[in-house]
This record gives C-alpha cells, sequence and structure tokens, in this order.
C-alpha cells in the first residue's frame, strides 16, 4: 500500500472488499477497493495476501492495514455509525470471516466510545456486538449473491430457485416468512444454503440490498 492508495483508502466513503484466490496457489490475495468519481473507476486502497479466512485472521488484517494507513497519512480510520463520518457502507463478497473480522475491529475502535449509537438511540457503541456494527454498514456483493445461487439452480426446484433471488431486491419483500418456508422444504442443498445465511453468516440476509418486512 503505497501512501497515494492509502489517501484513498481513508478519504473513500464507500468501499469493497474481495479475496480472490486464482493469483498464487496456497494463498489468498485480500483487497480493498475505492470507486474514484473523476476517472469513473474502482482503485485498490490496499492489497494483503494471507492463509487464511476465519475472522481472526481478517481482523489482524484490519488492524494491519489501517494501521499503516495511519501512519502513512496521520488520518484515522473512521465509520460513520461510530464517528460520524468515514464508511457509510462496505460491500463484500460475503466470505465468513471478513464481515466477523470486520466487525471485530469495530468493537476494538469503540472500547472506551461510551456515545450512544445514532440508530439505536438506547444503546451505546461500546455495548455492540459485531453483528450490530455490521448491520450499520455492512453490504453482501448482489453478483456474489446470485454466483452462488445460479451454482444450486440444478438441484433445487424452479420454485425454490425463485425464492432464493428473491431474498435480494431493492423492493419491500411481500411474504419474507412464507419465501423462507418454501426455500426449507426445497431439499437438503437448499437447507444448508438458508442456515448458511441464518446461522453461520448471520448478518446476510439483513446485509443485502432489501427492504424486509418481518413477520
Amino acid at each position: 500500500m503505497t501512501t497515494s492508495m492509502a489517501y484513498r483508502l481513508l478519504g473513500a466513503k464507500r468501499i469493497s472488499i474481495d479475496t480472490s484466490f486464482k493469483r498464487l496457489h496456497g494463498w489468498q490475495e485480500f483487497e480493498i477497493e475505492a470507486w474514484d468519481n473523476e476517472h469513473m473507476r474502482s482503485v485498490t486502497g490496499a492489497r494483503a495476501f494471507t492463509t487464511s479466512q476465519t475472522a481472526q485472521a481478517h481482523l489482524i488484517l484490519f488492524r494491519r492495514i489501517f494501521q499503516i494507513a495511519e501512519e502513512d497519512t496521520g488520518l484515522p480510520v473512521s465509520f460513520y455509525h461510530i464517528h460520524g463520518s468515514g464508511y457509510e457502507s462496505i460491500v463484500a463478497d460475503g466470505h465468513m470471516g471478513q464481515g466477523l473480522g470486520l466487525g471485530m475491529f469495530c468493537i476494538e475502535l469503540c472500547r472506551n466510545n461510551r456515545m450512544f449509537c445514532i440508530y439505536e438511540r438506547n444503546r451505546r457503541l461500546c455495548d455492540l456486538e459485531p453483528y450490530d456494527h455490521l448491520r450499520r454498514f455492512y453490504r453482501v456483493c448482489i453478483t456474489h449473491f446470485k454466483r452462488n445461487v445460479f451454482a444450486l439452480h440444478k438441484y433445487v426446484k424452479s420454485e425454490v430457485y425463485s425464492a432464493m433471488l428473491s431474498l435480494a431486491s431493492s423492493e419491500p419483500h411481500p411474504d419474507i416468512n412464507k419465501t423462507l418456508a418454501i426455500i426449507r422444504r426445497g431439499g437438503r442443498k437448499a437447507q444448508a444454503w438458508l442456515k448458511d445465511k441464518l446461522e453461520t453468516n448471520k448478518n446476510h440476509l439483513e446485509s443485502m440490498p432489501i427492504n424486509y418486512k418481518w413477520q
């Protein structure tokens, strides 16, 4: 990460994080990107190589990346829901450790912050759990979401496949509970897919570009 990259990284309001498994055998390439409005393209803010996808490994990545960026620029990392400025949203490809590691990093930032959350006025920032932080800014990439659903289209009925895709929409969902029931009745692979979204990656449904009406 060069100094100019660090300035871009810390000056952005909306960034994306992604992991590639294709460049180096035995290593994964972790990357943070920001959108450059002037040149209308995505630019890399930081790149690192890792052999682990765990939450703890990602926590170390976020610590080191933002520590180096602050040392190079004199600017601290900031999140809008914590500091009132900084990152408003972060789009991710959905690997399990990424989100949780980022939520754990936010906990460290708020360890001594007794201010009340701007979204839940009755909760102090220092009391928020990792997934509480993620609900405020973390979004799963719609392309990755649909790609993973498409991989199951040969194994589930069309009704189940459509129900899965319907979970990602900018419009209010007409009946989320009925849709989840359809997926649960869709067989072993559909059940495993839904369990991952509801239990393993607890924030995935809340992190997609959806407007749910839970009942």
